[in-house]
Order: C-alpha cells, then sequence, then structure tokens
C-alpha cells in the first residue's frame, strides 16, 4: 500500500526551497558590507550563508538600531585597519540588555558596542520602543503596548510589573578603569545623546501617535 503524503508538510517544504537563495543571496550582501555577521563552521572553516548573526528585522533592538550600529562598527573597524579580521563569537540578550561579543576588534569598535548596549536597556525587546521601562526578576525592557497585548507572560498591572524609575535612554555612558600609572580606577563619561536621538527620529518616523522627546 502506497505511503499517504501530507500536502502541508510537501507545501512548506516546496515554500521553503523556494526562498532559500533570497535568504542566501540577502546574506551574502549583509556579510559583504558587515563581514563580522558570517557565521563560520568551526569544523571545516567554512561559512554557513544560510544564516547570519543578526538580521535588520529580528527582534526590537535590531528594528531599533541594526544599520545605525552596524555603519558605527563598520567606520571604526575601517578607520582601525581589522574591517576583515572582526569575527562575532555571541550575540544575545542578558540582564536585559544586547550583549555582543566579538573577537579580533580594536578599543574604538569595542566602546561603540558598549554604548548600543547601553542604549539596549531602555529599548523594548520586542518592537523596538526607545524609552521604556524594565521588567524585574528576568529582566527585559518593554513597552505599555507589547506588555498589554500579551507579549510578556505576567497578569500585574504594567505600573505593577514595569520599573518605570529607569525609563529614559541614558545621555552619558559612563564606566570606571584603571589609569595607567595610578593605582585607583577612574570614571570616563561619553556623550551618546547624538546615537540616542538617531534611534528616537527613527521610531517617530515611523510612529508619530506614540513620539518621543529628544535630549537636548
Amino acid at each position: 500500500m502506497a505511503k499517504k503524503k501530507n500536502i502541508f508538510k510537501t507545501m512548506y517544504y516546496r515554500s521553503y526551497k523556494i526562498w532559500t537563495p533570497f535568504r542566501v543571496i540577502r546574506n551574502l550582501i549583509l556579510t559583504w558590507r558587515y563581514p563580522w555577521l558570517t557565521v563560520h563552521n568551526w569544523k571545516t572553516g567554512g561559512r554557513y550563508y544560510d544564516s547570519i548573526w543578526a538580521t535588520p528585522r529580528d527582534g526590537g533592538w535590531n528594528r531599533a538600531f541594526f544599520w545605525q550600529m552596524m555603519e558605527d562598527i563598520r567606520r571604526a573597524a575601517k578607520k582601525g585597519g581589522v574591517l576583515k579580521t572582526l569575527r562575532t563569537d555571541d550575540y544575545k540578550s542578558k540582564f536585559g540588555e544586547l550583549r555582543f561579543y566579538i573577537s579580533g576588534s580594536t578599543h574604538d569598535v569595542n566602546e561603540i558596542i558598549s554604548e548600543y548596549e547601553y542604549l539596549s536597556g531602555n529599548i523594548c525587546e520586542i518592537c523596538g520602543e526607545p524609552d521604556v521601562g524594565a521588567t524585574s526578576g528576568w529582566i527585559t525592557p518593554i513597552c505599555r503596548t507589547c506588555f498589554e497585548n500579551g507579549k510578556y507572560n505576567d497578569a500585574r498591572p504594567y505600573e505593577e510589573a514595569v520599573s518605570t524609575k529607569y525609563n529614559r535612554m541614558a545621555d552619558y555612558y559612563r564606566y570606571r578603569k584603571f589609569v595607567p600609572g595610578e593605582d585607583k580606577s577612574k570614571e570616563f563619561s561619553i556623550d551618546i545623546r547624538d546615537k540616542a536621538n538617531k534611534i528616537r527620529r527613527r521610531w517617530n518616523r515611523w510612529h508619530p501617535t506614540r513620539r518621543k522627546e529628544y535630549a537636548k
């Protein structure tokens, strides 16, 4: 007796096969412009072109600042002469912030990544809305719209589940490091208002009814 075919499985398989070349072409273009997004096969040293580390529409953070961050990294990497040697080790969310681990980089590249990681703590992880609060416990920055639409599994009201005390992207990126020749660490501050305002400007262009105020 002949085995009965699953028509839905066959349709899915065909659609997958149809769209695969377009995905590969998109990934080729992105990895040509941003080589560090390439996924490498650690066994053979080859490359995977059916997937890359990040795509422009993959999650709220990428919607908010993917092109902006990639272009800033590319500019700094080109200036430092490490454009072809950069390699992504991991790209994920941790403690409510973006984590972008990259090897073969320079101080300028690491600084740019740290600034965007800092800003991501107040950008909705689902839709990309800037200037939002974060949940406690399992820390997740989320906007009111995504929360009330059930995108986050919590029965509490938004005001109770999400801390609105820190619900605006920072104007300055502050960090501490040891100063050469001294036995103490020193605090440094970098102005990141321009990066934050670019994210707000992009959001306001596409969401005129939910506009955000720019940092002065």
